[in-house]
């Protein structure tokens, strides 16, 4: 056996460079959980060796004590209570929330037999559904992303058609795809032989995180039982992973005296732990109630165990107390009636920013430097950024939303932007003045530009280009990002609807699709294809499509059929999903949008085409149809109202 803990700290230092990711798994009691009105040790612990980026981390789904989100969900039974053992049921239509920024999301979750469905949305926007039905197993992964935002924002997860169980969920706000994160499996109350007794609660989430370090911060609940239990709880995780072990032994107290700290280090030693020793560096430290830490012990055990970890003790402490004394925690604000500016530190780098009333979500203006433009925006430099206000998150680089504009006041008229430089004539009686730089939109896209106070209008630069296509987190359920319909929308007896899907960043497989049965009707079937674009901006032809009849219209909930012949989904190509209800009466209602949110509204017809006011989605349709057509023709129509919302499964290659 290697030095205790090497494998860990090369982990971290290839997650710090941003080459990996390193998951810590924790284990602990109240000790870990109980802090109030500050971050409790595990959560502290991960902000530091996140670099300070990652201000929310884990939330479990709603039991009680903090982290925690807000359910109308009930406490799992402590046999199936999942990850930490702080699992919630969610019965159809309750919910879990929570309010945070950031640009991604994990959600654990357990599967089991006859399990339903997890919306999830975050604001505005659908981000995901999870199907949880299968063979029993806790603590379950779905990472899924969005665009990242300024403005905290509702994380809703729904339970749809049949009960399901959610565990938990990770916010990302720069770990997405590297750096450090640290999942709390914990409980308040738990004793070291809990986690043997009930291996949901950690030992089997072990496979699925993979961990590269496990830290047993246990002990403070325990009977004379701790150091074997302790020893068989290495044991236990040994014969489930690879990773390092580190052993926090408690700080001492009426639960944890000196030689029982002692002997729990001296084990943690024999087998090769990497030693946390909270009652060595702690002694006997404010307390509550004799047990339960004040914020200042548990900020004093979370800095002590971050420093440990690091393996940089003295480096860690001085980067510690640099952040006590930089960091504006609640942040700084000046007030002039009703409007005020604010220092922020969102992301562990300033903000200057701006609104025209302290109510508002959104920000009219913001100065971000380089690191947050440049790290999580992808903008190629620090960044004076406008917005309309109000409850509308701010834009990138010039408004798109309101008039923002940014004036500089020069008296040759002239402009530099790094190396790109614009000027008037040279005529020195030219009038001097304002140079204005604004965004505007020249042939579907939008480019920068200034005006110079002779009238002269010069380009800029275009506006930077969108990452092509949507990173579906595979395998996964796809529909396009929408606003729900809250009454659905009936399916008329032999009309195609065609529905636009977004164009993928990496290739897929499609492999089913699906419906959201709401009203059902006896003896209603539906079938459905996967559509090629035809390079017009319109539905092409059919690469596959399901059975006839295949989907149940005459079942509530969610119903769907396998394509007869898996297809590829190329990236960066449009393509289309078609459904049709082939036999009913028409009266069978399934689940709607009145708006697709990624998607161009384009009213189609004879030029010039007059726009009406009845087209909610550019989903197309075709009356009259058996089944979903080989090409649709040119005879397609707009559909007025709401659309049907297909559901398509996707896989790897």
């Amino acid at each position: 056996m290697g030095e205790p803990g090497g494998a860990w700290l090369r982990a971290l230092a290839e997650a710090r460079a941003g080459t990996r990711l390193a998951n810590v798994v924790w284990f602990g009691d109240s000790l870990s959980e109980l802090d109030r009105t500050g971050e409790p040790m595990p959560w502290f612990v991960g902000r530091v060796l996140s670099g300070w980026t990652e201000s929310v981390q884990y939330r479990n789904g709603g039991a009680e004590h903090t982290p925690s989100m807000v359910t109308t969900g009930q406490m799992s039974e402590l046999a199936d209570a999942g990850f930490g053992g702080r699992s919630v049921d969610l019965a159809p239509g309750d919910h879990s929330e929570l309010a945070c920024i950031g640009e991604g999301v994990t959600v654990l979750w357990s599967r089991r037999p006859g399990g339903g469905i997890l919306d999830v949305s975050w604001g505005d926007d659908h981000i995901g559904s999870i199907d949880t039905d299968g063979p029993a197993a806790a603590t379950q992964r779905t990472t899924l992303t969005r665009p990242f935002g300024f403005v905290a924002e509702m994380l809703k997860i729904t339970a749809k058609g049949r009960s399901a169980r959610l565990e938990g969920v990770y916010v990302h706000q720069q770990n997405l795809e590297n750096g450090v994160r640290v999942w709390p499996g914990i409980r308040s109350g738990n004793t070291t032989g809990d986690y043997l007794t009930y291996p949901g609660w950690g030992l089997d989430s072990l496979a699925s995180f993979d961990p590269d370090l496990v830290v047993v911060a246990t002990g403070t609940n325990n009977s004379s039982e701790y150091i074997a239990e302790l020893d068989a709880l290495i044991d236990a995780i040994r014969t489930r992973t690879d990773s390092d072990i580190a052993v926090w032994v408690p700080y001492l107290g009426p639960t944890m005296p000196m030689e029982v700290a002692a002997e729990a280090g001296a084990l943690a030693v024999e087998r090769g732990c990497l030693v946390v020793d909270g009652a060595a560096a702690l002694g006997r430290p404010s307390t509550v109630d004799e047990v339960h830490p004040t914020p200042a012990t548990s900020g004093r055990a979370g800095a002590h165990a971050a420093a440990v970890l690091s393996g940089d003790p003295v480096g860690m402490v001085a980067q510690i107390a640099g952040q006590v004394v930089l960091s504006l925690r609640d942040g700084q604000v000046w007030q002039a009636v009703n409007s005020s500016i604010e220092v922020e530190n969102p992301l562990g780098s300033a903000v200057l920013a701006g609104r025209a009333s302290l109510h508002d979500q959104g920000h009219q203006w913001a100065l971000l430097l380089e690191d947050l433009a440049t790290d999580i925006l992808g903008l190629p430099g620090s960044t004076l950024s406008f917005g309309p206000g109000g409850s509308q998150p701010i834009d990138t680089h010039l408004s798109r939303a309101a008039g923002g504009r940014l004036s500089l006041n020069s008296g040759t008229g002239e402009v530099e932007l790094a190396r790109l430089r614009v000027g008037q004539s040279e005529d020195p009686a030219a009038e001097e003045g304002a140079a204005v730089i604004y965004s505007r939109n020249r042939a579907g896209t939008t480019e920068l530009a200034v005006v110079l106070p002779d009238g002269s209008d010069h380009a800029i630069a275009p506006a930077p280009v969108a990452r092509g296509g949507y990173r579906a987190p595979l395998p996964c359920a796809l529909a396009p990002s929408h606003h729900r319909s809250e009454a659905g929308v009936d399916m008329p007896t032999r009309r195609v609807h065609w529905v636009p899907f977004p164009d993928l960043a990496e290739p897929a497989v499609a492999t089913h699709v699906w419906l959201e049965v709401i009203v059902p009707e006896g003896g209603a079937s539906a079938s459905a294809a996967i559509v090629e674009g035809d390079g017009d901006g319109r539905p092409g032809r059919v690469v596959a499509r399901t059975s006839p009849g295949a989907i149940d219209l005459g079942q509530g909930g969610i119903s769907g059929a396998p394509l007869a012949g898996e297809v590829e989904l190329a990236p960066g190509a449009a393509w289309w999903v078609a459904v049709v209800a082939e036999s009913g009466g028409g009266q069978s209602v399934v689940a709607a949008a009145d708006q697709l949110v990624s998607s161009g509204l384009a009213q189609i017809g004879t030029a010039p085409v007059v726009p009406t006011p009845t087209i909610a989605t550019g989903v197309l349709v075709l009356d009259d149809q058996d089944s979903v057509p080989d090409r649709p023709g040119s005879a397609l129509a707009d559909l007025p109202g709401a659309a049907p919302l297909p559901w398509v499964s996707l896989q790897s290659p």
